[in-house]
């Protein structure tokens, strides 16, 4: 099986080189996934600019202020590299429609804003395989059409998406393998959210029906 090293790399060397001399800037949030992907662009982009972006939604309590330092530690002490952060005011929570739609459109708004700043020439997110399927069920249930069939593209403008070849269960080996610190959300595994529930409750039994 090929290596995520191997596939990322592969992968980076298909973006426009122009764009990409600009360097790279990693949306991090702590998690599993994150740190992946931040691990493996360290090690195996020796020399490339690399910055990294995080956002605390302040929506879990402690947990928010948990996650919070995590990040701030790890990125200035263990790969030393330059990290823009945002906290969204809890004022911003308030009266708007669907929270998961919001918390997207502060994150990218606050990561383009520095891309351009910075003048980056990407931003990298950890969207992996098994993100891609439930997109994909996620706009079924939204009456999506055919278009639903692409869920995440790989590139999307100055988006790049490394991780989208890569399962969950190769994610967790690496983390096993090179013994990765990382914060778990604890609400990925409530059914707060459709997303939730379609990972949880959905795609178990389509993978038995698939058998």
């Amino acid at each position: 099986m090929e290596k995520i090293s191997q596939k990322i790399n592969n992968f980076i060397n298909s973006l426009d080189s122009q764009k990409l001399n600009n360097g790279i800037l990693v949306a991090c949030s702590g998690g599993r996934d994150s740190m992946v992907l931040l691990d493996v662009l360290v090690k195996t982009l020796p020399g490339m600019r690399i910055g990294v972006l995080y956002v605390n939604h302040n929506l879990r309590g402690d947990d928010s202020v948990v996650e919070e330092s995590f990040v701030k530690k790890i990125i200035t002490e263990k790969y030393k590299l330059p990290l823009f952060s945002h906290s969204v005011d809890v004022s911003e929570w308030e009266s708007c429609g669907s929270i998961e739609n919001k918390a997207r459109e502060i994150r990218y708004n606050f990561f383009c804003d520095i891309l351009k700043r910075e003048n980056y020439g990407f931003i990298a997110t950890a969207h992996h395989q098994n993100d891609k399927i439930e997109t994909f069920f996620l706009n079924l249930l939204r009456g999506g059409g055919l278009e639903s069939l692409t869920s995440i593209p790989a590139v999307n403008h100055d988006i790049i998406r490394p991780l989208l070849t890569v399962t969950r269960t190769q994610i967790n080996d690496y983390i096993k393998e090179f013994s990765l610190e990382y914060v778990e959300d604890k609400t990925n595994s409530q059914p707060l959210y459709k997303r939730n529930r379609i990972r949880n409750e959905v795609l178990p039994i389509w993978r038995q029906l698939s058998e």
